[in-house]
C-alpha cells in the first residue's frame, strides 16, 4: 500500500483494503444500519406530526405542519437509502481533488470535504489538516453516498469490479429530490385544498366557572393562559387589546365567576369572556364570518406556493434539458 499523509480522514488501512475488493468492513456496515435506522426512526414519527398540526386554519401553522412532513420524508428516505446500502453492499469509488468547504450559519460554521459527487461533514480539527486539492480515491456506498473511506490516486486503481463514481448517481435507493419536493407539494396542496372546501364561521361554547390562575408572559414567547377552578384545561387568550372592550388584568379576578365563550375547533381558545356583567369579545366572537375568510386566505395561499413547487418538480428535466440544449458547454 502506497504511504497517504496521517492526517487524512477516512484513511483507515484494513477499510481502504476491503473496500478496493468491492467489499465492507463490519464497522462500516454497523455504520450504515445505525444510521439508517436512526434516521427513519426519527423521520416517520416526525412525519407523522406534520400531518397531524398541517390540518389547520392558521398559515403558519399549516406551513409548519407541512415543513415537519417534508423533514421526515426527507429524514426517512435519507434512512432507506442507508439501509439499502447495507443490503446491497455496493461500493463505489470516484478519483478527484479533494477540496474543503465551510458553510456559515447563525449556529456556527460546518467544516465539509468534498470528493467528486460524495460530501461529507468534518470535525474542525480534520478539516485543518486536511492536504488541499490532493487527489485521492473515495471510496463510497452509492445509494447515500456515504464516504466510506478514501486514499491518494497514486496508488493502484481499485478493483475491477468496482463501478465509477457516476453509477452512483443511478443508484435505486438515492435520495431523488424533485420527488420529494413532488410529494411534499402535494401534501401541501391537499391541506391547502381542506382548508378552504371545510372554511366556516367561528363557532363557540361556553364554560362556566370561577378563576382559579392566570398566567402570563411577555417577549418572543408571550401567552396568556387563564385556569378555571374544577378543570386541569389552559385557557389560551390573545393579547389584552385585542379585545372588545381591552381586557383588565385578570389576576386581580382571582376566584371570580366567569364565562368563557371557547372556539369549538380548538377546545382552548378563547372568543370571549364574560367578568361581571362585562363582554369582552375577540373579533371572531364579533364577526364569526372573519374566520371563513381567514381559513380561505390561508388554504389559498398554501395552494398557491404548494402549486408552483410542484410545477417546478413537474417540468424541471424540461428547463434542464432546454438549458443544456442552449448552452451544450
Amino acid at each position: 500500500m502506497n504511504e497517504y499523509p496521517p492526517d487524512l480522514p477516512y484513511a483507515g488501512r484494513a477499510d481502504i483494503a476491503a473496500n478496493r475488493d468491492a467489499r465492507m468492513t463490519a464497522d462500516q456496515m454497523s455504520d450504515l444500519w445505525w444510521s439508517g435506522l436512526w434516521r427513519i426512526g426519527a423521520g416517520l414519527p416526525l412525519s407523522a406530526l406534520g400531518v397531524v398540526v398541517a390540518w389547520s386554519e392558521d398559515f403558519l401553522i399549516m406551513a409548519l405542519g407541512i415543513g415537519l412532513f417534508g423533514g421526515g420524508f426527507y429524514l426517512s428516505w435519507r434512512g432507506f437509502s442507508f439501509l439499502g446500502d447495507a443490503i446491497t453492499r455496493n461500493v463505489s469509488y470516484v478519483t478527484g481533488p479533494l477540496i474543503p468547504r465551510t458553510v456559515a450559519s447563525r449556529y456556527g460554521v460546518t467544516y465539509y470535504m468534498d470528493i467528486g459527487p460524495v460530501q461529507t461533514k468534518l470535525s474542525r480539527g480534520a478539516y485543518e489538516a486536511l492536504p488541499t486539492g490532493l487527489s485521492c480515491h473515495a471510496y463510497y456506498a452509492s445509494g447515500s453516498l456515504h464516504l466510506l473511506s478514501i486514499e491518494p490516486a497514486t496508488a493502484a486503481e481499485p478493483h475491477p469490479s468496482l463501478r465509477f463514481g457516476g453509477d452512483a448517481a443511478h443508484a435505486w435507493d438515492r435520495l431523488r429530490w424533485r420527488v420529494m419536493v413532488g410529494v411534499v407539494a402535494v401534501f401541501g396542496v391537499a391541506v391547502g385544498a381542506h382548508t378552504v372546501a371545510t372554511a366556516h364561521p367561528a363557532q363557540t361554547y361556553m364554560l362556566s366557572g370561577k378563576i382559579s390562575d392566570y398566567q402570563e408572559t411577555t417577549g418572543k414567547g408571550a401567552y396568556r393562559h387563564l385556569y378555571v377552578i374544577g378543570s386541569s384545561q389552559a385557557y389560551s387568550l390573545a393579547t389584552k387589546d385585542s379585545y372588545s372592550p381591552p381586557m383588565p388584568d385578570l389576576g386581580s379576578h382571582l376566584a371570580d365567576p366567569v364565562d368563557l365563550y371557547i372556539n369549538s375547533d380548538t377546545s382552548d381558545q378563547v372568543l370571549a369572556l364574560r367578568l361581571r356583567e362585562t363582554l369582552y369579545a375577540s373579533d371572531y366572537y364579533l364577526h364569526p364570518d372573519d374566520q371563513r375568510s381567514t381559513m380561505i386566505e390561508a388554504g389559498t395561499a398554501i395552494v398557491a406556493f404548494s402549486g408552483a413547487a410542484l410545477a417546478v418538480a413537474l417540468w424541471w428535466p424540461l428547463v434542464v434539458r432546454a438549458r443544456r440544449a442552449l448552452f451544450p458547454y
